[in-house]
């Protein structure tokens, strides 16, 4: 019995570290999206093409990281909003749900991606605002 108990705390002690590092992933990965939109229109204004590389590489670490979470997620099966809070609550949902989250899953997808860029233009045009009036 003793081996049962061990196996079963080990497997909960590595979800846990699975999930953490799938938070603090995606607390990078919103931290990098915030640093994009803000820093684009100050680093574009650069004159020559320093600003813009600069950015470029900000985009890439971006990208980067967007990769590992899709990884990640392709990797646990977890896709929609749902599936990601049960993940992280360290549940499972039953087939029934999977089923129904799977055919949320591309609507989802187009949803968010639509939301995620018009956050991204609102934060531009802040910025914008911000620094014409700073000049």
């Amino acid at each position: 019995m003793p081996i049962k108990e061990d196996i079963k705390e080990m497997k909960e002690i590595v979800e846990k570290a699975t999930i953490k590092k799938f938070n603090v992933i995606s607390v990078v990965f919103l931290i990098e999206l915030i640093v994009v939109a803000v820093s684009a229109y100050p680093l574009f204004s650069i004159k020559g093409n320093i600003g813009i590389v600069i950015w470029l590489f900000l985009f890439a670490i971006t990208l980067y990281t967007a990769s590992k979470i899709e990884k990640f997620k392709k990797r646990y099966d977890i896709q929609t909003y749902k599936e990601i809070l049960a993940f992280i609550d360290g549940k499972q949902l039953t087939h029934d749900e999977t089923q129904q989250e799977i055919g949320k899953r591309n609507y989802q997808k187009i949803i968010f991606a639509f939301i995620a860029g018009v956050i991204a233009l609102i934060i531009c045009f802040v910025v914008i605002f911000i620094c014409s009036k700073i000049k």
